[in-house]
């Protein structure tokens, strides 16, 4: 049996096709065109893709903070998606990766994500892939 590969890549446009892809792979991102083209002018907004066989199995969303602090920015990953089908694959690991090598080219010092207490499955994924947990509470604001 072969076992099957996949691809990794950062989308920097899309259009209608590519976003009706996007908002069918995953059932919570229901992105406009307006909305996603205006993420993706942006810079220093990353929107990584994992494909198998042409079909989107993965997604990570990141963004490249300055810092007043240091000179050097810092990659924050808001989400890293990966279809229940492909999870323990390599496809969320292969995405991580993507990201990091991303943020060293952009000279980022580091890289984090927030996980939350009761997500084990992300806990576990962010410890098996290197991350060192630290004790923070996040605040949350309605605007």
């Amino acid at each position: 049996m072969t076992a099957s590969t996949f691809t990794v890549e950062r989308i920097t446009s899309v259009g209608a096709a590519e976003l009706a892809t996007l908002n069918a792979a995953f059932s919570d991102l229901h992105g406009t065109l307006e909305n996603i083209s205006a993420f993706l002018a942006d810079p220093n907004n990353f929107l990584i893709v994992a494909r198998l066989e042409g079909r989107i199995v993965g997604r990570a969303t990141a963004h490249l903070l300055a810092r007043i602090d240091d000179a050097r920015a810092e990659i924050f990953i808001n989400s890293i998606d990966v279809h229940r089908a492909q999870r323990r694959k390599g496809v969320g690991r292969a995405m991580l990766e993507f990201l990091k090598e991303l943020g060293r080219a952009r000279g980022a010092s580091e890289m984090w994500v927030l996980a939350e207490g009761r997500d084990s499955n992300a806990i576990n994924f962010y410890i098996a892939t290197g991350g060192d947990a630290s004790a923070a509470t996040m605040f949350d604001y309605d605007l």
